[in-house]
């Protein structure tokens, strides 16, 4: 059987090379990502068996990983703080910042026993400044830097990894998760982590200054701590205290103050939720009393999102640039919240852009021809190639493009993309 090709895309906020396109300008219009010759460059799966996919992509202020089904994992932009891993050996490629590249490099972690080198993982997650990375084992190794305030205590270390500020060497979390138990959902927002654990337990680090890791209310949690919870609705969060037997978590998406955490209720429905946190723009005060049915919750900035089993999407939280989405919208089969954008990806191959866009990340329209519509970016590409899968960062936005089930297409050809602006 011939070999299906896809190949990445970007556009948005790029002054550190977070895009990966091998220069520092912000692009409107998607331009071809660039990865090292490690992998090649249609991002064919090694052994032809077919695609190689993007399942996961999380990024900081400026930088960004992408989290190959292989367990691959590559990161570009600024690494000045060590948060892509590169250890300050990277070339300096055009102003990416101190050790940071323009293109998308491959991330390897150098293990305690001498000449051993991590390559694959199962999980990976960005915050503001720094980067969590998953082992197949469940091993979790940090990567950065909080922000320059975040010092912790009197050696100096931050809230996000323990690590020194400017430190490069990623950092292994000695007895987390404790011995037996697997991490099987991994989330983080600006400045804290998630994970939820095989044995139903709930764990957080960074900032919990707005009750975002539970009680007690800290501003730097390190190292990692149980989240104590129940499921609630309408906005209750019940802090504090801990799930009932018959719950059960499914997942957990964070926002810049808040944590939502979703999953089997006490009598069986996958209804169970728990907002901890959220105050600011009322995003507590909003969550709905019943979840419909969904194929997927995420977070923004400042909102929640469920993608509804029907291809429709539940939202609330800040909408001072439409980040909300325009109401009535069909055949959404994903999506990726950003900073304060979103991008979706419809039925028939095409996405949907919309929110803040002031670095192109929702193409060449500007906020206020957007807003004014209250409408959104539809994106498609020409002869017959089919985006695949979407992503999203601070003020970026990503697209697989491929051929995979396109009839006749044995790979990719040379296309255009075509954008226009649609009013609601």
């Amino acid at each position: 059987m011939p070999t299906q090709t896809s190949a990445l895309y970007a556009l948005g906020s790029n002054k550190h090379g977070q895009l990966g396109t091998g220069h520092v300008v912000d692009a409107s219009m998607p331009q071809k990502c660039i990865f090292d010759p490690s992998l090649p460059d249609s991002l064919s799966s090694s052994d032809d068996s077919g695609s190689r996919t993007v399942p996961f992509i999380s990024a900081g202020a400026n930088h960004t990983l992408v989290l190959f089904d292989d367990g691959a994992v590559f990161a570009a932009g600024d690494d000045g703080v060590g948060q892509c891993g590169f250890g300050g050996n990277s070339g300096g490629d055009g102003g990416s910042g101190e050790g940071g590249s323009t293109i998308f490099k491959r991330v390897e972690i150098e293990a305690k026993k001498a000449g051993d080198v991590i390559r694959l993982f199962k999980a990976c997650a960005a915050t503001w400044e720094s980067s969590v990375l998953v082992t197949m084992d469940s091993g979790v190794y940090v990567l950065g830097s909080g922000d320059d305030n975040d010092v912790d205590d009197d050696e100096g270390q931050t809230m996000m990894t323990g690590i020194r500020r400017r430190r490069s060497k990623p950092r292994r979390i000695e007895g987390f998760p404790p011995s037996g138990v697997e991490i099987v959902s991994l989330a983080s927002s600006m400045a804290h982590v998630v994970v939820v654990l095989s044995n139903g337990e709930v764990h957080g680090w960074g900032n919990g200054s707005k009750g975002q890791l539970g009680e007690p209310r800290m501003a730097r949690v390190w190292p990692p701590r149980r989240i104590e919870f129940c499921f609630g609705g309408g906005g209750s969060s019940s802090m504090g205290v801990k799930v009932k037997e018959k719950e059960k978590v499914l997942g957990v998406t964070c926002g810049k103050e808040f944590t939502f955490i979703y999953g089997y209720d006490s009598g069986g429905g996958i209804d169970g939720h728990a907002m901890l946190g959220g105050k600011k723009w009322g995003i507590s005060d909003a969550v709905p009393t019943s979840l419909p049915p969904f194929m997927d919750i995420r977070a923004g900035w400042n909102g929640v999102f469920v993608l509804r089993k029907d291809g429709g999407v539940v939202s609330w939280g800040r909408n001072n640039f439409q980040q909300l989405g325009p109401r009535g919208l069909e055949d959404i089969r994903a999506f990726a919240p950003g900073s304060e954008h979103v991008v979706a990806l419809t039925g028939d191959g095409k996405a949907y852009l919309w929110g803040w866009g002031e670095h192109g990340n929702c193409g060449p329209f500007s906020d206020v021809e957007r807003k004014g519509r209250g409408g959104y970016v539809e994106l498609e590409v020409g002869c017959g190639m089919w985006i695949e899968a979407v992503g999203a960062g601070c003020a970026t936005s990503f697209l697989l493009v491929g051929a995979t089930g396109r009839q006749g297409r044995e790979g990719l050809v040379d296309f255009e993309f075509r954008l226009r602006g649609v009013e609601r």
